[in-house]
């Protein structure tokens, strides 16, 4: 019994540990700081850490390449396109995602029509993919 716990605890730890091309873009992009990393969806690796007080999660394909970086923003800091297509969702969070070539997108997660609702826009207020599960 022991030994399948120590087990499941050394691949807990593993998948949680992400690729050196990874760990060495994260250095370049943010040199100096540490971060608490995730494996998400498509080979794709999250890291969150702080730079100047302030919460941020950045993304990066398994062989190093820079996604990009989102951090948490308030309702009245989205765009007023972005606005008009959640007058019917009570939104529980607001966030900024800024891929790597400069181009911004707002992910929302929210209620709408009692159901949970999440969804990407860009600052003009279209629809737009979730930068996670982009290839």
């Amino acid at each position: 019994m022991n030994a399948i716990l120590f087990i499941s605890i050394a691949l807990a730890l593993l998948m949680a540990t992400p690729p050196k091309a990874v760990t060495d873009a994260f250095q370049k992009q943010y040199p100096g700081l540490k971060a608490n990393w995730e494996a998400v969806e498509n080979n794709v690796w999250e890291a969150e850490f702080k730079k100047d007080n302030q919460s941020l999660e950045a993304l990066f394909r398994a062989d190093g390449t820079f996604i990009g970086e989102e951090k948490e923003i308030s309702i009245n800091e989205l765009p007023p396109a972005v606005l008009q297509q959640l007058k019917d969702v009570k939104v529980k969070e607001a966030e900024l995602f800024i891929l790597a070539n400069g181009t911004k997108c707002y992910e929302i997660e929210g209620r709408k029509a009692g159901k949970e609702f999440e969804g990407f826009f860009t600052a003009d207020g279209h629809p737009a993919t979730n930068p996670e599960k982009a290839k």
